[in-house]
């Protein structure tokens, strides 16, 4: 049985420091891997916000996202929150795409989640594709960042019943 691996990025430059040690796992084992990304949900990505120049209503049923130009110039509509959402979304596949190629076989899955807790988002995935590990960085923050900002990583780890790999990146 061949194991099965969960590699998570948040995109940035840390999260993907996993990969060259996940790749070598996946290698040896003949893993089948899954990369996951996790987004927000929409309305916590196309929310109403204070913003100079910019404007975004988001009504109950089609929203519009629009930016005002120069004072009296017209505004202008972009696109409805859905198009703009989905726009994200293959937007976090397509850099999926290309982490996935890093690993042997081409055959890691893409995975684009929504949840408004990424951890708690990586542990339902794990546990649903019952996963023989999790592997992901951590930005090592502590003190106060980490009082303040809370770590995924952390969070993963308590609350995960599969083994978890954590990289800490060597220039935090």
């Amino acid at each position: 049985m061949a194991l099965k691996l969960l590699v998570t990025f948040d995109h940035s430059t840390f999260s993907e420091q996993i990969i060259d040690i996940a790749a070598r796992i996946a290698g040896a084992a003949q893993a089948e891997v899954y990369v996951l990304y996790v987004m927000p949900p929409a309305q916590a990505i196309l929310a109403p916000r204070e913003s100079p120049g910019v404007m975004r209503y988001v009504p109950p049923a089609q929203a519009v996202v629009a930016s005002q130009e120069l004072p009296g110039e017209r505004l202008q509509q972009i696109e409805s929150v859905d198009q703009t959402y989905e726009r994200l979304r293959g937007e976090a596949l397509a850099y999926l795409t290309g982490l996935a190629r890093r690993f042997p076989g081409d055959s890691a899955q893409c995975l684009v989640r929504e949840g408004e807790h990424p951890a708690a988002e990586i542990v339902r995935c794990a546990e649903e594709l019952e996963v023989d590990m999790i592997a992901l960085a951590t930005h090592g923050r502590t003190g106060l960042a980490h009082a303040l900002l809370g770590s995924v990583a952390e969070a993963v780890v308590r609350s995960s019943r599969r083994p978890v790999l954590l990289l800490r990146p060597a220039d935090t």
